[in-house]
């Protein structure tokens, strides 16, 4: 398991440091699209995209283990210094629920999140 929890842990470090690098380029630079050559769940991709689902999908996670709903929408457009502080918050949280799942032994588990419009079924361990 600390295996896991390295991979989480370098995880939200390497976040951080594509934050910090995203805030030395001009809004124009972070908005810009990005031209993939394969299908991916985003059609209008930036940099500002990517960087906002990055740090939205451990709000995400966060907000679904206690039941609350997160704002998709809201990720597209934040600043680097907003993503900097929400990582900041959603970081610690995210780490500590992976230390406590590992903890109880609960890597199996399963849950229901009723938090999406239509609820999916997740397990901890993948």
């Amino acid at each position: 398991m600390e295996l896991l929890t390295r991979m989480v842990e370098h995880h939200l470090w390497l976040t951080g440091e594509l934050l910090e690098r995203a805030g030395r380029r001009t809004d124009a630079q972070l908005d810009e699209p990005i031209q993939v050559s394969v299908g991916t769940i985003d059609d209008e991709m930036s940099m500002r995209s990517v960087l906002g689902r990055l740090v939205g999908q451990l709000a995400q996670w966060n907000a679904a283990c206690t039941q609350r709903r997160h704002d998709w929408e809201s990720e597209r457009s934040k600043s680097t210094s907003t993503l900097r502080r929400e990582l900041a918050v959603e970081g610690p949280l995210f780490l500590a629920q992976v230390h406590e799942t590992i903890r109880e032994g609960r890597l199996d588990d399963t849950f229901l999140d009723v938090t999406c419009d239509e609820p999916r079924l997740f397990t901890y361990g993948g």
